[in-house]
């Protein structure tokens, strides 16, 4: 039976995780208050960001292994995968702590996005990534509006054979999610919030407004 804190849903081939976890839920609403501080928004967003990246790592394989406690002899369970943590620069960054702090195994990845003013598309100005075939790697991207910058990473990183991809996001609006889904049908996503609609100016409403610059105090 899944926990109350956890829900899954199935949507197209897709599990898309909501992590209703009451201490996230605590912290999300810190984070959305337009007058929460820049530092209280990065002391919440490591909150939250350790709860998302758990739950993320679970679908991690492992692997049985002895080892000799001070009285006996037992088995256990270690990580048997390569993996690697690919923040979405610059929000991105804001999860990469609490990704390493969990799992300080992980490689890292970085992406550096940018819009062509010329074709009004993403294009990177930055991209770094360990080897990545049969990695399971995961995109940090605190915030899936439209989906099209983490599209054009995660379509980088499945051309490159991972073994699995997960987005993890702290807010996720519908139609990012039904263009992922669209895009990648064995893409997973670990959100904690799922807002229900975009503004003209493509801003998840209600959303947390915009994330790096209340993260980063460049208001």
């Amino acid at each position: 039976m899944i926990p109350a804190m956890i829900q899954f849903h199935f949507v197209l081939g897709m599990t898309l995780c909501v992590v209703n976890h009451p201490i996230a839920l605590h912290v999300l609403g810190t984070i959305r208050d337009k007058n929460t501080k820049p530092h209280e928004i990065r002391s919440s967003v490591d909150r939250i960001g350790s709860i998302l990246m758990a739950k993320a790592f679970e679908t991690l394989p492992t692997e049985d292994y002895q080892v000799e406690t001070p009285l006996c002899e037992t088995m256990q369970q270690r990580l048997c995968t390569r993996i690697i943590v690919a923040p979405i620069l610059r929000a991105g960054l804001a999860l990469l702590n609490s990704a390493i702090n969990v799992c300080p195994e992980a490689s890292i990845g970085y992406y550096g996005l940018q819009r062509n003013e010329e074709t009004a598309l993403p294009e990177f100005y930055y991209k770094k990534l360990p080897r990545t075939e049969g990695a399971d790697v995961f995109v940090l991207d605190p915030m899936l509006a439209t989906g099209g910058s983490s599209a054009y990473a995660i379509e980088d990183i499945i051309s490159k054979n991972p073994r699995s991809v997960t987005l993890v996001t702290i807010v996720s609006a519908k139609p990012g999610i039904e263009y992922i889904q669209s895009r990648f049908p064995n893409v997973n996503i670990v959100t904690v919030a799922v807002d229900d609609k975009l503004n003209e100016k493509k801003f998840i409403v209600p959303g947390l407004g915009d994330f790096g610059d209340r993260y980063n105090g460049t208001q």
